[in-house]
């Protein structure tokens, strides 16, 4: 029993008093290292799901297009769900501007999801 009371009172005074004195230490003994230092622009992709946005999406992507990204790593990818309103005809006006676009055929259902959901 006194030696797993040494044990604790070792533990709990080298993470309070131990392990800093180790950092402490190797900070001053090892050299210090140069970080490289440079601006870091991975690629992304913007997703925008869209059914039925005719009157918000045209704005929604002139906004995703003036991102002060560049324009080599941002993919915008327009999900259209089939929309009946006129919203694919306006995402085809800007489909050279982005590099990809994907526009469904048909409406995509999901047989018994509404069910699990409500």
């Amino acid at each position: 029993m006194i030696t797993l009371f040494w044990i604790s009172v070792f533990t709990v005074g080298y993470v309070y008093f131990g392990y800093p004195l180790v950092l402490y230490i190797l900070n001053k003994v090892l050299p210090e290292r140069k970080v490289q230092q440079g601006e870091i622009f991975p690629e992304v992709t913007l997703i925008i799901s869209v059914y039925n946005e005719a009157a918000t999406i045209e704005e929604k992507l002139k906004n995703a297009l003036s991102l002060d990204y560049p324009k080599e790593k941002l993919e915008i990818l327009v999900v259209s769900d089939a929309s009946t309103d006129g919203s694919d005809d306006i995402i085809r006006g800007y489909q050279d501007q982005g590099k990809h676009d994907f526009l469904a055929e048909r409406r995509l259902v999901f047989p018994g999801l509404g069910k699990a959901l409500g």
